[in-house]
């Protein structure tokens, strides 16, 4: 069975997606075999992996750290969870 999309394009449903391993899904907006395709699809191929903002360990810690949450512990609570986090 031969592919009739390009690498890293699915069709799911009739809508078409671009899924690429570190990159996020994106759903192309147009037809397949027009340059409004290839353009985006080049774009999508070519474009870097964004950085991941706030999806590491050591952010979640400084969100909740600063949270109202956190706040509102007693000291006491407040020093155990510091040397935990």
């Amino acid at each position: 069975m031969k592919r009739t999309l390009p690498a890293h394009v699915y069709d799911k449903k009739g809508t078409l997606w671009f899924q690429r391993r570190g990159f996020p899904t994106v759903k192309i907006t147009s037809r397949p075999g027009t340059a409004e395709f290839a353009l985006e699809y080049a774009r999508l191929l070519n474009g870097a992996p964004p950085p991941a903002t706030g999806k590491t360990f050591s952010a979640l810690v400084r969100s909740y750290v600063t949270s109202d949450r956190f706040k509102s512990l007693a000291p006491r609570s407040k020093a155990d969870y510091g040397k935990v986090l």
